[in-house]
């Protein structure tokens, strides 16, 4: 199931990406760059790591798939990027400067 939801998480978040990068919609194309690109780029290449390269990976062979505690690693690995996914979308206003939780 994890590596099933996986593929439908990568397929939806390319075809978003790929219909921002097609349309050339300057809103939304400046907000990609600067999450991508600008000070969010660790938090959003972490969070495809952990939602996509490292189950990916790790499901591709049939070994992982029956060992309770790497699915449950890989769990934890999801859970994060997701957590990660929700601060770069929904936290960062613009996807540049200073992080929120850091403002004070």
């Amino acid at each position: 199931m994890l590596f099933a939801f996986t593929l439908l998480w990568i397929y939806t978040f390319d075809a978003q990406y790929l219909t921002i990068w097609y349309g050339n919609l300057p809103d939304e194309t400046d907000r990609v760059w600067g999450m991508q690109n600008g000070d969010y780029t660790f938090i959003w290449w972490s969070m495809l790591v952990l939602k996509f390269v490292i189950p990916f990976v790790t499901f591709c062979f049939p070994g992982p798939r029956h060992n309770t505690s790497v699915i449950n690693a890989v769990a934890v690995c999801i859970i994060v990027g997701t957590l990660f996914e929700r601060y770069v979308w929904i936290g960062g206003i613009k996807g540049t400067g200073a992080y929120p939780i850091l403002l004070q």
